[in-house]
Protein backbone atom coordinates (compact mmCIF):
# COMPACT_ATOMS: atom_id res chain seq x y z
CA UNK A 1 0.00 0.00 0.00
CA UNK A 2 1.43 3.40 -1.06
CA UNK A 3 0.39 6.90 -1.17
CA UNK A 4 -0.58 8.69 -4.27
CA UNK A 5 1.70 11.45 -6.14
CA UNK A 6 -0.88 14.31 -4.37
CA UNK A 7 -0.72 12.61 -0.80
CA UNK A 8 3.43 12.14 -1.05
CA UNK A 9 3.73 15.78 -2.20
CA UNK A 10 1.85 17.47 0.57
CA UNK A 11 3.59 15.57 2.84
CA UNK A 12 7.08 16.01 1.86
CA UNK A 13 6.19 19.60 1.29
CA UNK A 14 4.51 20.48 4.45
CA UNK A 15 7.32 18.44 6.33
CA UNK A 16 10.23 19.14 4.60
CA UNK A 17 10.97 15.81 3.79
CA UNK A 18 13.02 16.65 0.47
CA UNK A 19 15.48 18.97 2.88
CA UNK A 20 13.97 22.15 2.07
CA UNK A 21 12.03 23.68 4.75
CA UNK A 22 8.43 22.83 5.35
CA UNK A 23 5.69 24.84 3.62
CA UNK A 24 2.30 26.50 4.69
CA UNK A 25 -0.63 25.11 3.63
CA UNK A 26 -1.60 28.51 1.53
CA UNK A 27 1.90 28.01 -0.14
CA UNK A 28 1.36 24.56 -1.70
CA UNK A 29 -2.58 25.53 -2.27
CA UNK A 30 -1.14 28.30 -4.62
CA UNK A 31 1.02 25.76 -5.91
CA UNK A 32 -1.17 22.76 -6.89
CA UNK A 33 -4.20 25.03 -7.32
CA UNK A 34 -6.43 23.87 -4.40
CA UNK A 35 -8.09 25.44 -1.61
CA UNK A 36 -5.51 26.06 1.89
CA UNK A 37 -8.76 23.88 2.99
CA UNK A 38 -8.00 20.65 0.53
CA UNK A 39 -4.42 20.54 1.54
CA UNK A 40 -5.11 20.33 5.64
CA UNK A 41 -7.91 17.56 4.29
CA UNK A 42 -5.70 15.69 2.06
CA UNK A 43 -2.58 15.89 4.77
CA UNK A 44 -5.03 14.46 7.50
CA UNK A 45 -5.81 11.27 4.46
CA UNK A 46 -2.37 11.25 4.19
CA UNK A 47 -1.34 10.37 7.60
CA UNK A 48 -4.29 8.80 8.20
CA UNK A 49 -3.17 6.10 5.50
CA UNK A 50 0.10 6.00 7.32
CA UNK A 51 -1.75 5.28 10.45
CA UNK A 52 -3.65 2.25 8.92
CA UNK A 53 -0.47 0.81 7.29
CA UNK A 54 1.35 1.13 10.17
CA UNK A 55 -1.13 -0.31 12.21
CA UNK A 56 -1.34 -3.72 9.78
CA UNK A 57 1.98 -4.58 10.41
Amino acid sequence: MGLDVRHRTILIRRFGMDGQDWETFSAISKELGISRERVRQLQEEALDLLRQHTELQ
